[in-house]
């Protein structure tokens, strides 16, 4: 299927769910019936704009930040992610997901056992002496090292999964096989690119969400690296619908012109740059450290207070997490410093006046 182009997460997910839903197929699977196009494939052109504003689709700031942070934690326990989304223990074996990508970008049997072979080499002791070394800062170091590399992969599928999968033996295997990352200059300005490369991906559910964790990944590695970003592509063998999911899309095509620029929130590149003061080791451990304290019941304000010197990006996805816990009339949109975020929170604001 040839890509398609779109210029933010919005058109990119009300196109997939007509295209689904005018060209799917039928599938019995084991979750009930959808309707799945294989082979699904689409860009969209400046990841900053990896939101979905519809109001009968309610995105969940919180939630969306949470598992960027869970990502980044390499946990596997899900007490954290479960704050923000209680209904995770669905996908859980004794408080642990099996599938987590965390875990896995740090414990991969392949990448913590070469880690541990060449710890001795001056390139790899750097990686080692970080306990929390893991694929996502050795892809920064790769990039780093080789800008021009096409081995800038970060891995969430074991060859592993082929027997569980036979066995069923586990609720969740994951979805995404692996981010691909790319420097390439275009027009004289190095751009970083990701790919996503999915097996299966719920249109519904996972897409919104998906998109904005790893154009937020995209993110955190070109800010790491200074560079601009470049466009962010998915790749997902099965991109599906439930059935019980069809009278909620049904509802969204009686209220939105898919041809229309409604829910417009696309930004320009040159419109928002990211700065950086800090390395990722030091804005993660410190944005993980604030983010356990929300749960703990600190205040925003003090822990904004505290933690003043996080990259802004990094402050965002905290004040993000934080709109799980405080109302949101206590939240001014304007504390966030990514527009789209500004955005998002403003309707939502004005939603909750009207409700």
């Amino acid at each position: 299927m040839q890509t398609k182009m779109f210029n933010n997460a919005n058109h990119l997910w009300i196109n997939t769910l007509a295209e689904i839903i005018d060209n799917g197929h039928i599938l019995q699977s084991r979750n009930g019936e959808c309707k799945e196009i294989i082979g699904f494939s689409a860009e969209i052109k400046n990841p900053i704009n990896n939101i979905i504003f519809n109001p009968l689709r309610k995105f969940s700031l919180s939630y969306a930040c949470a598992e960027v942070l869970w990502y980044l934690s390499g946990e596997k326990n899900i007490e954290m992610i479960q704050t923000y989304a209680p209904q995770y223990d669905r996908f859980a074996e004794n408080g642990k997901a099996y599938g987590a990508y965390g875990d896995r970008w740090k414990n991969n049997p392949g990448f913590y056992q070469e880690l541990n072979r060449y710890e001795d080499y001056a390139c790899i002791s750097d990686l080692k002496s970080d306990k929390n070394c893991n694929q996502l800062y050795a892809l920064i170091k790769l990039l780093k090292q080789d800008p021009n590399t096409r081995q800038g992969i970060i891995i969430m599928w074991d060859s592993g999964d082929l027997i569980h999968a036979i066995l069923k033996d586990h609720k969740d295997l994951p979805c995404t096989i692996a981010l691909i990352f790319n420097i390439r200059n275009q027009n004289g300005i190095d751009r970083l690119y990701c790919n996503a490369i999915m097996r299966s991906n719920d249109a519904w559910l996972g897409l919104p969400y998906d998109i904005f964790a790893f154009t937020t990944i995209q993110r955190i590695i070109a800010l790491e690296l200074g560079i601009q970003l470049g466009e962010y592509h998915h790749y997902a063998v099965s991109e599906h619908l439930y059935k019980n999911n069809y009278k909620k899309i049904e509802d969204i095509f009686d209220n939105v012109d898919i041809s229309s620029n409604m829910y417009d929130n696309t930004l320009q590149l040159k419109d928002y740059i990211e700065s950086k003061r800090y390395t990722i080791y030091y804005n993660i451990g410190r944005v993980l450290q604030a983010e356990k304290h929300l749960r703990q019941g600190k205040s925003i304000f003090l822990l904004l207070e505290t933690h003043f010197d996080m990259d802004s990006l990094y402050k965002d996805l905290l004040i993000g997490c934080a709109t799980k816990f405080c109302k949101k009339e206590k939240i001014n949109s304007e504390w966030f410093t990514n527009p789209i975020f500004q955005q998002l929170w403003q309707q939502q604001i004005e939603e909750n006046k009207n409700d």
